[in-house]
């Protein structure tokens, strides 16, 4: 691993412990683009994770086991359930106009910065 690649794992746990969220995204980003080569895997799931987050505030990484579901106090049963997409049904969201542009807009930048 390049010594760059190890200062900049530092520098993620650093801002994640400070509460740092733009850090922590900007250093991830500089961690996939560092490892693109080595190890591209790793690098498209931080580049993954990332979009996921950067896109609903990071409301879906709940599927990664970040945080738990949200609970009844009363009953202790959970108060959603966490289903995942199904890659046959592949349809886009339904969105009004102005938030589809804004949505593709955004994708198409992560994809810019992927290439």
């Amino acid at each position: 691993m390049k010594n760059s690649a190890k200062k900049l794992i530092v520098d993620l746990v650093q801002a994640g412990l400070i509460g740092e969220a733009r850090k922590v995204e900007l250093a991830a980003l500089s961690l996939a683009r560092s490892l693109k080569k080595e190890n591209p895997d790793i690098a498209s799931t931080i580049n993954e994770t990332i979009s996921t987050f950067s896109i609903n505030g990071g409301a879906t990484l709940r599927s990664y086991g970040a945080s738990p579901l949200p609970v009844d106090r009363d009953s202790q049963l959970d108060m959603a359930t966490l289903d995942k997409p199904d890659r046959a049904v592949d349809m886009p969201p339904i969105l009004p106009d102005f938030l589809n542009e804004r949505v593709y807009s955004f994708l198409d930048e992560r994809k810019k910065l992927e290439s």
